[in-house]
């Protein structure tokens, strides 16, 4: 029997074929750690999880990377509220994390990257893009700029004068446009932070995925959750 699955892009279900025959690259996104997940994040896990052993059951090599952010605001916020460190709260809730998907019967990944683990690929991630003038440098960071990408807001079928419209503008006014959103965030005081060329500072959440999915998966997928 044909598998046939829902394309975002074109909103219509579709016969199933992956880039390469033979072969399913999946790249689901993982849980930040903060918090214990809750029943909506347990639903895509599962969900992708029997889509996993689907795929493999019929006969399909599958390669599934989850990634774990271990460094974001909420993980920051939640370490200051715990008088604690960012790395401890991670850690913890990583632990968590397993402990719990594995009491879902989750399988794991065949690979789960820690976007700590991949600050060096990141920094080369944006120099890349800024080389390309798809990025640029503000003195609170780098920022993608959203006019130099035709297809923005493709999937979701929005038109960016929509998104921009109404947009709750961020702390730096030196933003090209107010949909603009951050790369590499300048360090601040007490928070987790690396050395870049554009200084001290942290990755943004944007650019975490982009980067551990191109690493392990290369530059195309087949299905993204």
């Amino acid at each position: 029997m044909a598998l046939k699955i829902y394309n975002t892009l074109n909103r219509q279900k579709e016969l199933f074929q992956p880039d390469t025959p033979g072969e399913v690259k999946i790249y689901n996104c993982g849980p930040t750690t903060y918090d214990y997940f809750h029943i909506g994040n347990a639903r895509n896990f599962v969900i992708f999880d029997v889509i996993r052993r689907y795929l493999r059951l019929s006969g399909y090599k599958v390669k599934f990377v989850q990634n774990l952010t271990d460094v974001d605001d909420k993980i920051i916020q939640r370490a200051q509220e715990e008088n604690t460190t960012p790395q401890a709260i991670a850690e913890k809730y990583t632990k968590v994390y397993f402990e719990d998907a594995d009491a879902l019967g989750i399988l794991r990944a065949d690979v789960h990257p820690k976007a700590t683990e991949h600050i060096p690929d990141m920094i080369a991630f944006i120099q890349d893009l800024i080389k390309k003038g798809a990025a640029y440098r503000t003195s609170e960071g780098v920022y993608f700029n959203i006019l130099k990408s035709q297809d923005y807001g493709k999937l979701s079928k929005q038109r960016l004068e929509d998104l921009i419209i109404g947009i709750r503008v961020e702390v730096d006014q030196n933003k090209k446009s107010p949909a603009d959103f951050a790369l590499w965030k300048k360090a601040k005081p007490g928070e987790p932070s690396w050395q870049s060329p554009w200084g001290e500072g942290r990755p943004g959440w944007h650019i975490e995925c982009s980067t551990m999915s191109t690493k392990y998966l290369g530059d195309t997928l087949d299905i993204h959750g």
